[in-house]
């Protein structure tokens, strides 16, 4: 009878003292999650920078406008201005 008895006893005893997550699992986790962090922070920063080139191109192109039509302001002007 103990002999039967034996393995239950230690297989429900195990269930109650074993962790609920392995130290590999645990490990894997924390990985993934600064993996995780360290992509928002990347993708946080190639915004801020995809923001700013926009922003200087706008920039950029205004002054190009800007060129363009003095360009044609002076080229429909008379000649002989003196």
């Amino acid at each position: 009878m103990l002999v039967a008895a034996l393995p239950v006893v230690g297989f429900l005893f195990y269930l109650i003292i074993r962790p609920t997550q392995t130290l590999r699992t645990k490990q894997m986790e924390k990985n993934v999650e600064e993996i995780l962090n360290l992509l928002k922070e990347r993708q946080e920063k190639l915004q801020a920078v995809r923001t700013k080139a926009k922003s200087a191109a706008k920039r950029k192109g205004e002054s190009d406008q800007k060129e363009k039509a003095n360009e044609r302001i002076v080229s429909k002007a008379p000649a002989s201005v003196s």
